[in-house]
């Protein structure tokens, strides 16, 4: 889901679902935002997902996994 990817106001801004007014106001938020805060708001969000989501995290995740569910 979005919301586990995306932190509100950190990596991005999440909008209502079904709320194009919600989603108009968002996308108008972040194209006013000083250039600063809008790279902030991108390398959060790929620190995130290097961290979270890297080849190497998901491997591992599913090796645990693997391990876990696996008879001898």
């Amino acid at each position: 889901a979005v919301a586990e990817i995306v932190d509100d106001e950190l990596s991005g801004f999440i909008a209502e679902a079904f709320s194009t007014d919600d989603l108009a106001s968002k996308i108008d938020k972040i194209l006013t935002l000083p250039s600063e805060q809008r790279r902030s708001l991108g390398k959060y969000g790929r620190n995130k997902i290097i961290k979270n989501y890297s080849s190497e995290v998901v491997v591992r995740i599913l090796d645990d996994i693997y391990q876990t569910n696996t008879i001898d």
